[in-house]
């Protein structure tokens, strides 16, 4: 993309949501899906008009969505002890298959490059790639926490913070054929941002604390 590492990402417009804070944002066709830190629903969101829905109930907050052509997939806690579980879902939001408790019952954030789905862990800062039959394959450990990550044209873009509590926020890219090789930065985030997706033109991520979906480019 040409872009220079450690440029501030260049804003392009908010959009305030319908509930507080934000947390996981997946594509969905032409819409949105986005869940909310204090709510078990996953919701159907069209930009463009602001009208929304429910599209699916959750057993707690989902924390990280993502989506492929055929199924939906979301992090909740779940089970006695709240583990983190992935959860998959066909396109009319019903549940296809039981959850899968993630590594160590820990996992966030969900990409899905057209092929591979990938789980991430904010405190371990650890990348995996599920497999068809559910086990987690663990792909390399990021230079940072991971409240995001997004499929790019091959590569992985990891949205990342040494600490939550600032503003100091970070894309970090990897390539998931060659995890070896490390990643390097690609751009600042000057907010504390949630989730990450990419359209195909530009980055959509939350800012929770302003209840605004906040679309990007890289400088």
């Amino acid at each position: 993309m040409g872009v220079q590492a450690g440029a501030p990402v260049r804003e392009s417009r908010r959009h305030r949501t319908f509930l507080p804070e934000p947390q996981g944002i997946a594509l969905f066709a032409s819409q949105l899906l986005v869940s909310f830190r204090a709510n078990a629903q996953i919701h159907m969101l069209d930009l463009a008009t602001s009208r929304s829905r429910v599209w699916a109930s959750t057993p707690g907050t989902a924390w990280g969505l993502t989506s492929s052509s055929s199924r939906v997939f979301a992090a909740c806690a779940f089970g006695p002890d709240e583990d983190r579980h992935l959860f998959e879902f066909d396109l009319d939001g019903r549940q296809t298959r039981d959850p899968i408790r993630c590594p160590d019952g820990t996992g966030s954030y969900l990409a899905h490059d057209g092929r591979d789905l990938y789980l991430s862990q904010w405190y371990e800062q650890r990348v995996f790639r599920v497999t068809q039959d559910g086990e987690f394959d663990l792909l390399f450990t990021a230079k940072r926490g991971i409240c995001g990550i997004a499929a790019v044209d091959g590569s992985l873009t990891l949205l990342t913070t040494a600490d939550e509590h600032t503003d100091d926020y970070y894309l970090e890219r990897y390539d998931p054929t060659d995890p070896a090789a490390g990643g390097f930065d690609v751009a600042t985030i000057p907010f504390r941002a949630r989730s990450l997706v990419w359209t195909g033109s530009e980055f959509l991520t939350n800012h929770r604390e302003s209840g605004e979906i906040v679309a990007f480019t890289l400088a």
